[in-house]
């Protein structure tokens, strides 16, 4: 069970990672 959880926080991790580096290249193109 415990493996599940850590696979799941490192994939929001990964995602919000992803997600924030998007939102600054947008502002960058502003």
């Amino acid at each position: 069970m415990k493996a599940i959880m850590v696979l799941f926080y490192v994939m929001t991790l990964t995602i919000i990672g992803s997600f924030s580096m998007l939102l600054q290249k947008a502002k960058e193109r502003q």
